[in-house]
């Protein structure tokens, strides 16, 4: 007959086995409220639209200020003051835009993604921020309401900057002749 025992050492390993196994089977996080899964989803979503705002506005300076260039260039004062005037528009909204970036919280425990976001793109005068967490401890509400309310700020800067778009209206060209030349 075969006789089984088991060694003192085999005993050790298996109770410290059990043991980590029970500790990290304990420190699993709690399931999410609904509430708080609508706060992470907002600030995703809130994410996504001042990543593109931020682009948006950038794009739309740059391409302000390389007509202004062009238009001082070819002498054409009117237009050159016209768009020192959007320029100065962009940069006064543009550090609007940062100041409300430097308000964005993300939820705990969560971290920042970066998926769609590429961190090698030139930020010129600026730094990248980076988000901070909200602290442990706020209820759910409390977190969907500060996330609601960053939110909120994000909607007024895009509805600003959608003014700003409207009121430069689009840039007349510089090269094109004037009408009756080619008569």
């Amino acid at each position: 007959m075969f006789k089984f025992t088991l060694s003192p050492g085999f005993l050790h390993l298996s109770a410290l086995a059990l043991l980590v196994t029970t500790i990290f089977s304990s420190c699993s996080e709690p399931e999410k409220s609904a509430i708080w899964n609508e706060a992470a989803t907002l600030h995703q979503h809130m994410v996504q639209i001042g990543e593109q705002l931020h682009h948006d506005v950038e794009d739309l300076m740059e391409t302000v200020n390389a007509d202004f260039e062009s238009a001082v260039a070819k002498g054409d004062s009117a237009l050159a003051r016209r768009l020192a005037s959007a320029s100065a528009r962009l940069e006064h909204f543009d550090s609007h835009f940062h100041t409300w970036n430097e308000t964005v919280v993300a939820m705990p425990g969560e971290s920042c993604s970066h998926e769609d976001h590429d961190h090698d793109h030139d930020h010129g005068d600026h730094d990248h921020h980076h988000v901070t967490t909200l602290p442990d401890g706020l209820s759910d509400e409390d977190m969907l309401e500060i996330q609601a309310t960053i939110m909120e700020a994000l909607e007024a800067l895009n509805r600003e900057f959608e003014l700003i778009q409207s009121a430069s209206g689009p840039v007349p060209a510089t090269d094109a002749e004037p009408e009756g030349a080619s008569e």
